[in-house]
């Protein structure tokens, strides 16, 4: 579940004709008040195609934790 953004950051301008490509990683991993959940930060890098970084988002997301 969406869990809200923290930084989100447009450090350059895309055009028509622009490629972009967004690269995904998870960031952190941190518990919740609810034992059975945990917040996941996820950052988002968009570039464009000379390689420029166009935006940059840090993605939170409130996920159920595996059971074993």
């Amino acid at each position: 579940m969406n869990y809200g953004y923290g930084k989100i950051r447009y450090p350059g301008l895309v055009y028509i004709g622009d490629t972009i490509k967004t690269e995904v990683k998870v960031a952190a991993k941190t518990d919740a008040k609810q034992p059975t959940h945990g917040v996941l930060t996820q950052t988002e890098t968009t570039t464009n195609q000379r390689g420029e970084t166009v935006c940059f988002v840090e993605h939170l997301l409130y996920v159920r934790k595996k059971t074993a």
